[in-house]
């Protein structure tokens, strides 16, 4: 099933934790192929599979995955992404969000249908982890249950620049890292993190914004940010980075799971 020099590119990553696996093709970027060959072991897929954050490209490369219950963990995902019906309920809450108190205020912001009002509200807390849980709400609200934006089209603008300034401006790398998996954000918004952002993680996690342009991929490669591993093998999993460009990666020094993933692409 697996030539050699895909099983020794497994090889390489299952030295690390599945966690830092999934991280790595948490991107709408990377080929289906090469993402089921990654993903070929439990722990790093079901970190994928069941993630809130993933984006559908993702979900849609695992129904092809040889494990039954992860194809059909996927396809159940994919179903509730696509269905206009849902049973679920918003949650109830009376009252002003200035109300809710701190120890619930994670619960409320992990509700799927938590209020674009209280999302907002908590995205400009003193507190790091309400504004970071602030973003991910945000992100599994776009991608799990997709608002008619027809019905406001301001919304979705007001909503992507609000976000964008906390990716550009918030003072924490973890909300800033959340805020770069939200599907919405402009190119601007995502142009200006690549430029500026000097956080290794957050920075690979905004190449793997849907947003992202070839021209963000160049920029950075051309930097010295480009040699850390993850923002190298961001970069090296992205199936449009251009084969000039891939080439001229690949000659420079860096790890042997870097190589084996550019190889697999030339």
């Amino acid at each position: 099933m697996f030539n050699a020099l895909e099983k020794e590119l497994q090889a390489q990553l299952e030295q690390l934790k599945a966690a830092d696996v999934a991280d790595l093709v948490l991107s709408p970027f990377v080929n289906p192929k090469l993402l089921l060959t990654i993903c070929h072991e439990a722990g790093p897929t079901n970190w994928v599979v069941n993630r809130s954050d993933v984006y559908d490209e993702t979900i849609e490369a695992l129904l092809q995955h040889p494990d039954e219950v992860i194809s059909r963990r996927a396809a159940e995902k994919i179903k509730i992404r696509k269905s206009t019906l849902t049973t679920l309920t918003p949650p109830l809450f009376e009252g002003d969000c200035e109300n809710i108190p701190d120890h619930s205020v994670e619960d409320f912001l992990g509700h799927p249908l938590c209020p674009f009002e209280a999302i907002l509200y908590f995205s400009t807390s003193s507190n790091d982890d309400h504004r970071a849980s602030s973003c991910l709400s945000l992100t599994r609200r776009l991608l799990e249950h997709p608002p008619n934006w027809e019905i406001n089209p301001h919304a979705k603008t007001e909503i992507a620049r609000h976000f964008g300034r906390l990716l550009n401006g918030d003072p924490s790398p973890m909300v800033r890292g959340y805020a770069a998996r939200i599907p919405i954000l402009s190119s601007a918004d995502i142009t200006e993190s690549t430029e500026n952002e000097t956080h290794i993680f957050v920075l690979g996690r905004v190449l793997q914004n849907p947003a992202r342009s070839i021209a963000n991929l160049e920029e950075v490669a051309a930097d010295q940010i480009a040699k850390n591993d993850f923002v190298a093998n961001v970069l090296a999993l992205d199936a449009q980075l251009p084969m000039e460009l891939r080439r001229k990666l690949r000659q420079k020094p860096s790890s042997h799971t870097n190589e084996l993933i550019h190889s697999w692409h030339l």
